[in-house]
């Protein structure tokens, strides 16, 4: 009965691996080519145009500004 019982819980374990063995197969087949998301939301953080902030001054602005009062 020993030798019987180990038998079954073997195949059956076997049948776990395999399952997930093709699961894992299967997403990595779906997400081959494919960028992390991390990687996807970076690149689209620095493909960004900087604007301009309406209140900047540079030095030289400043310089005109202070000379003229």
């Amino acid at each position: 009965m020993n030798d019987f019982l180990t038998t079954i819980l073997v195949e059956d374990h076997r049948r776990e691996l395999l399952a997930e063995a093709r699961a894992e197969a299967l997403a990595h087949e779906a997400l081959a080519g494919r960028k992390p998301w991390w990687h996807r939301l970076v690149r689209r953080s620095t493909d960004a145009r900087p604007r301009p902030a309406a209140t900047s001054v540079n030095g030289h602005m400043a310089a005109s500004i202070i000379s003229a009062r």
